[in-house]
């Protein structure tokens, strides 16, 4: 196993062009086995709250399709929050971040949960591409399913 040298690794020189476009995750309705690796809530500027999850996808056909070992892709969950600045638990309210409970084995009715335990899950996450007006393609979780 090398030792990472920052100075050494600053003070190389190299040759050639780096790759300027990003392979995406490739879509699937099926979805692809993957597991939460972070989470992050921030709230807009118009005072809307969002979490937003990094799921890491581990397949092997993915990494051959975009040469990279780490394939993360983003799932955006927009939450209701009460006066209170609380979770809205209340009908209606939070169907997304349910669904995704629903499908993580996480959702039963009187049983504690935070956000935390989300972290270190697996399920199969349906990808859609998302292209920004820039042309760049972005690999986006559509929904959850069970793994």
């Amino acid at each position: 196993m090398s030792v990472f040298n920052p100075d050494q690794f600053l003070n190389t020189t190299y040759e050639g062009a780096l790759d300027t476009t990003l392979i995406p995750v490739p879509e699937t309705d099926e979805g692809w086995t993957a597991v939460v690796e972070k989470f992050e809530v921030k709230t807009t500027p118009k005072g809307q709250v969002v979490c937003e999850l990094t799921w890491a996808v581990d397949e092997f056909e993915v990494q051959q399709q975009t040469g990279r070992d780490k394939n993360p892709v983003k799932q955006a969950l927009w939450l209701d929050i009460t006066d209170h600045g609380t979770l809205d638990m209340g009908k209606g309210k939070n169907v997304a971040l349910g669904r995704l409970r629903e499908a993580l084995n996480q959702n039963a009715p009187g049983k504690p949960w935070s956000f935390g335990m989300l972290v270190g899950q697996v399920a199969k996450v349906a990808v859609k591409h998302r292209i920004t007006d820039a042309g760049d393609t972005f690999a986006d979780v559509k929904r959850v399913l069970p793994a």
